[in-house]
């Protein structure tokens, strides 16, 4: 693939430049250069067989940048509370069902590129479940858990409140009020919040409703069962009708949920011109929208049923299979990311981002939490008429690191 950079000249002489043409002028000309992104290269100086130096180089060569949905799981993931969503509301098209309640403990399904949860199946209901009429692996058999084992926090998070990459730099204001009281809106909230943040790259999670939490205790028994019927349930989600192709399946143990929500991020924009201005709109429930948004990627949304259908966070585990064609041995590795630092810069591999995550947490000001002597790794091998490998990891504070498949 070409990347193309425009280069601006002022005077030159055209004899150089087309050596066969005459009778024409050049007056402040713009050239289009085609490089290769594996091998940048830089327009050479007309009349000269001087090799490009690395520094002109490096000037015609465009810097990639992440998404939207990369940028802000990133950044929010230093918060240790999840896989950030960028898209909080339920997948479509899924079963109504899931559609009422959104992401739960159970859910098996596939993290996309775009930053939501598709959903496949829940583990911990039966057959003839409604969250499971889409379909289910074969032989599926329900993981039964033990309720009393999970923990439930329905205030995890106050009305008004929110998570940023940049907690101590955000200045919040409420909007004056300048009609009615939209009815169902928290005081909180008022008329709208105002979000100025200090700094030129963040990420931002509104909560104008408060948010949940729930997780189950029980991690070891869903590790288990992952292992078990891994097989099964890459097999049913790379076959018709879904056919995903997908090398990664996430089992869910942990969820932050809300109502109401919006999400934004900024990458390199001037210091103190990224302006936010999150507002509500009446309706039969309040809906919420960013009627202000400087140098920002936003979005917001929110449930329809009344529910906490939109997931903020997600845990749990992400199961990973590798083909082994010659010796034909089942082995398990499972990793615990829990004490992770998150200074590592692998954690976050993407094609399209060239700027480490270590240079993510250094310009945020964030500093690792844990060494590499946190990380639990476990290995478990025995003879199975099926050549795969199935890795399993806990990913309780967000990315797993997988050095045999990347997201």
């Amino acid at each position: 693939m070409a990347e193309t950079t425009d280069v601006v000249g002022r005077e030159h002489n055209t004899s150089q430049w087309f050596a066969n043409a005459s009778s024409f002028q050049l007056h402040q000309p713009i050239f289009n250069y085609n490089a290769s992104t594996s091998q940048p290269g830089s327009l050479p100086v007309p009349g000269s067989n001087t090799a490009p130096s690395p520094s002109s180089s490096n000037q015609l060569t465009r810097t990639k940048f992440p998404t939207e949905s990369e940028l802000y799981s990133q950044l929010l993931w230093l918060e240790k509370r999840g896989y950030p969503l960028w898209i909080p509301a339920p997948s479509q098209p899924i079963p109504v069902e899931f559609k009422k309640q959104g992401v739960r403990i159970g859910d098996v399904g596939i993290l996309t590129t775009t930053g939501g949860f598709d959903y496949l199946f829940n583990a911990c209901l039966p057959h003839n479940d409604p969250a499971n009429s889409a379909g289910l692996p074969e032989g599926f058999e329900p993981l039964i858990v033990d309720q009393g084992h999970i923990s439930q926090w329905q205030d995890m998070y106050p009305p008004g409140s929110h998570v940023s990459s940049c907690w101590d730099d955000v200045q919040v204001t409420l909007l004056p009020q300048s009609q009615a009281k939209i009815p169902g809106v928290p005081d909180e909230v008022g008329a709208g919040m105002s979000f100025v943040p200090r700094r030129s790259t963040g990420a931002l999670l509104i909560l104008p409703e408060g948010a949940s939490s729930t997780d189950h205790k029980s991690l070891d028994e869903f590790r288990d069962y992952g292992i078990i019927w891994a097989r099964k349930w890459f097999q049913f989600a790379n076959s018709p009708p879904y056919s995903r192709g997908t090398k990664n399946l996430y089992l869910v143990t942990g969820c932050d949920k809300t109502r109401a929500w919006g999400v934004a991020c900024f990458l390199d924009a001037p210091v103190g011109s990224v302006i936010m201005h999150f507002v509500p709109t009446a309706g039969e429930l309040p809906k919420y929208r960013f009627s202000r948004r400087d140098y920002a990627k936003v979005q917001s949304g929110s449930d329809t049923f009344g529910n906490h259908s939109g997931c903020i966070f997600t845990r749990g585990f992400k199961i990973a299979i590798r083909q082994r064609p010659v010796i034909r041995t089942t082995t398990v590795k499972v990793t615990n990311f829990a004490e992770l630092n998150p200074d590592v810069n692998d954690i976050f591999q993407s094609q399209n981002n060239v700027r480490s995550f270590s240079s993510w947490a250094r310009m945020l000001g964030h500093r690792g939490g844990g060494t590499s002597s946190d990380l639990v790794d476990e290995d478990v091998s025995d003879r199975d008429s099926h050549p795969f490998r199935a890795r399993v990891f806990h990913l309780p504070m967000l990315y797993i690191q997988d050095t045999e498949h990347s997201m």
